[in-house]
């Protein structure tokens, strides 16, 4: 029964992605008419990793960048509004650099931006070269078009290319691509145009060489592409069924680990999801605060409608609600009623640490030095329980200050979760799904989370939001963030670099040595290649040691608990 429950609801799936309609997932920020950090943080890192030898990125001036519409004038670059109803924004949502002459590797700054939904792709025409990266779909989630023709790129076709969904367009003829084609291309019934041609060392596709040790995975492909392709429309119907008994499925599974609340009181309490309620907008939709009827205040977080949201709805639920941390925020229940859902949290009554930081002049006056300590050391502490203790392996795909909620101690606690679990590659439970294919590749996504905690610190030490992280006047390379941060290192703390970057109420109060430490930390958390960071448990043992100056001291110890259980830990 197990078997065919598991085979019916991967069925589901693919027949519930083949059935919906791709659109943008709608996400919000506070500010109206503003670009977004991320999205510059983004364009920065790719413009820092390729070379340019005839220029045609210069005009990717960031310094000049004042508003969205500017950012959305880069060469290359396409924008789309997203709106909720009270704000708009603009994110990117295309990137073409085509016959630019650049040269280099796959855009290594691509990985910075998992955060962004880019839908398309274009490098074509150009002098990149080598492999194109296994976790291809964890860099680009929501990529539809993707142009790599006419490159010098080599290798195998990564098979976790198959993990991007939405694909439609996929070309990567004329390159030096060699090995078989994966199968696992066939499963993607969306792609309507796919070319592989002029790849002297690629095999099994019809027109090139046939793989004479591997015939029957290019008879898979084949079989798998036609026929998928040929029927989709057929099932259409079927998968929107089929998706709903999964949905239905998974809600009453989830009943197991939280709360299932009614649409009434949490309307209720929050005077209809009134805009006085409201505290603040995510990715994943807009967050209220409401007050039950025992008086009990709680975060609600009411998710944009989107047909991609179901996933990621359940996703939270069966992440956030088996395991339980001092540094995650509490998931207390869900609701669900027709098009509505809704995820409960404890309330933090102080907020997020991004309007702490960026926010008013006032709130940042009162965040001293050990507060700010206390918040990195539990940050650093979560992730690493996260990477090495739970046994739900889990990667928080966008760790930032707007994530990061803060309790009535100021205790951080990790939020927004739309984390992928992995697991270890040894384990032989069906039950869980393994998200990635091997220890380098699953190394690779747990080293993301330390960048993204390197900038986190970074923000804490400077005050800075990550597009102002560089310097005008730097070289090429010191306009990277690593570049930047090394700078800082180099200079000494009476150096005009040190003191205009660091905030200025930690200047000329003794703390120099203790800034210095956490910049080394943030240094080699975003250092450019993933093998070059250290793991989240390395970097809470040296975080740990600035703590316990102040009497921040955590019993942080590794011990894996049985499956299935609620995982506690102190």
């Amino acid at each position: 029964m197990g078997v065919h429950h598991c085979i019916l609801e991967a069925w589901c799936v693919m027949l519930c992605i083949l059935s919906c309609v791709t659109t943008n997932i709608n996400g919000s920020r506070e500010t109206s008419h503003e670009y977004d950090d991320d999205d510059i943080h983004c364009l920065k890192s790719i413009k820092m990793s390729l070379q340019d030898p005839h220029g045609y990125l210069l005009s990717w001036n960031f310094d000049q960048i004042s508003d969205a519409s500017m950012m959305c004038n880069l060469m290359g670059i396409s924008c789309w509004m997203n709106r909720d109803d009270h704000d708009k924004y603009l994110r990117v949502r295309e990137i073409r650099l085509s016959k630019m002459g650049l040269k280099g590797r796959f855009p290594l700054g691509l990985e910075s931006c998992s955060y962004m939904e880019l839908e398309t792709l274009d490098l074509s025409f150009n002098n990149l070269s080598g492999s194109i990266p296994s976790h291809i779909s964890t860099t680009l989630p929501s990529i539809s078009n993707l142009d790599l023709s006419h490159n010098r790129f080599s290798g195998q076709i990564p098979t976790h290319i198959a993990n991007c969904l939405n694909l439609t367009v996929l070309k990567l003829n004329d390159n030096q691509l060699s090995g078989p084609i994966p199968s696992q291309l066939g499963l993607l019934t969306r792609l309507t145009l796919f070319t592989v041609t002029n790849n002297q060392g690629l095999c099994g596709a019809p027109s090139i060489t046939p793989c004479t040790q591997h015939h029957h995975l290019f008879q898979d492909f084949k079989d798998g592409f036609f026929i998928g392709y040929e029927v989709s429309a057929v099932f259409v119907t079927t998968g929107f069924t089929c998706y709903y008994y999964l949905i239905g499925w998974q809600i009453s599974e989830s009943q197991k680990w939280v709360a299932r609340m009614s649409f009434g009181e949490i309307s209720k309490g929050t005077n209809n999801f009134s805009k006085d309620n409201k505290i603040g907008t995510g990715k994943m939709g807009t967050m209220y605060k409401a007050v039950l009827d025992n008086g009990c205040s709680i975060a609600v977080k009411r998710l944009n409608n989107s047909p991609l949201q179901d996933m990621k709805f359940i996703n939270e639920i069966k992440t956030l609600g088996r395991i339980r941390h001092p540094n995650l925020v509490p998931l207390l229940g869900f609701c669900i009623k027709g098009p509505e859902r809704i995820l409960v949290y404890k309330y933090m009554s102080n907020g997020n640490l991004y309007d702490w930081l960026h926010g008013v002049e006032d709130k940042v006056m009162i965040m001293e030095w050990p507060l700010r300590v206390k918040i990195a050391v539990g940050l650093a502490r979560g992730l690493a329980w996260l990477h090495h203790d739970c046994n739900f392996r889990t990667v928080h795909v966008n760790i930032s200050s707007n994530s990061i909620l803060l309790d009535e101690n100021f205790e951080p606690k990790i939020s927004d979760f739309r984390g992928e679990v992995l697991m270890d590659p040894n384990h032989t439970n069906s039950k869980r799904s393994m998200r990635v294919h091997n220890d380098v590749q699953e190394m690779d996504i747990l080293k993301k989370n330390a960048y993204s905690f390197g900038t986190v610190l970074l923000e804490l030490i400077t005050l800075k939001k990550r597009s102002q992280m560089s310097s005008p006047c730097s070289s090429t390379q010191e306009e990277s963030l690593g570049g930047w941060v090394s700078q800082l290192l180099r200079s000494c703390a009476s150096d005009e670099i040190y003191q205009g970057n660091i905030d200025k109420c930690l200047i000329g109060k003794g703390l120099d040595g203790e800034i210095i430490g956490m910049l080394r930390i943030a240094a080699i958390c975003v250092q450019p290649f993933p093998v070059e960071r250290p793991t989240m448990l390395q970097v809470y043992q040296k975080l740990s040691v600035i703590g316990e100056r102040y009497g921040i001291t955590y019993d942080f110890r590794i011990s894996r608990q049985p499956d299935g259980e609620i995982v506690e830990i102190g």
